[in-house]
C-alpha cells in the first residue's frame, strides 16, 4: 500500500504533466503560428516602406505584437485563475487540519504530525486530480479566444 506522499507525488506528477500538454498543444497548433507572423509583420516594417521615420517604425511594430500580446495575456490569465483555484482548495485542505490539529505544530505528537501531513497530502492530492479535470474546458476557452481573434 502506498503513502499519501507517495499518491501525493503522483497526483502532482499527473498535473503537471497535464499542464505541460495542454501547454504544449496549444504552442504547437496556435501560438507559434501567431508568433511566427508577428515577426514576419515585424520585418515588413523594415522592407519597401518608403522612407519611414524611427516612430512609425515602432508604431508598425506594436500594432504587428498587439495581436500576439492579446493571446500571451489570455493564456496567462486562463492558467493563473486555474493556479488560484487549485491554491484555495490547498489552502482548505491546510485550513481542515489546523482546525483538527491546532495551527502550532511543534505541539503536535510524532503520530499527530504524521496523521496531519497524511491528511493534507491526501486532501491535496485531490485538489490536484480534480483540478486537471478543468483543463479540457480551459484549453477550450483559449481555443474559442484564439479563432475569434484571428
Amino acid at each position: 500500500m502506498s503513502s499519501n506522499k507517495d499518491e501525493f507525488d503522483k497526483s502532482q506528477e499527473r498535473m503537471k504533466d497535464a499542464v505541460n500538454q495542454v501547454a504544449e498543444e496549444l504552442d504547437l497548433s496556435y501560438i507559434r503560428k501567431l508568433q511566427r507572423e508577428m515577426h514576419l509583420c515585424s520585418a515588413g516594417c523594415y522592407e519597401g516602406r518608403g522612407a519611414l521615420n524611427r516612430k512609425q517604425i515602432d508604431d508598425c511594430e506594436e500594432q504587428c505584437r498587439t495581436k500576439y500580446q492579446a493571446v500571451v495575456a489570455k493564456v496567462d490569465d486562463e492558467f493563473s485563475a486555474w493556479q488560484d483555484q487549485l491554491n484555495r482548495c490547498i489552502s482548505t485542505c491546510q485550513d481542515k487540519q489546523h482546525q483538527q490539529f491546532g495551527t502550532d505544530f511543534s505541539k503536535l505528537s510524532e503520530q499527530q504530525r504524521k496523521q496531519f501531513s497524511d491528511n493534507l497530502a491526501k486532501c491535496a492530492g485531490v485538489c490536484m486530480d480534480e483540478h486537471v479535470k478543468h483543463l479540457p474546458k480551459l484549453k477550450d476557452r483559449i481555443v474559442t479566444f484564439l479563432k475569434k481573434s484571428s
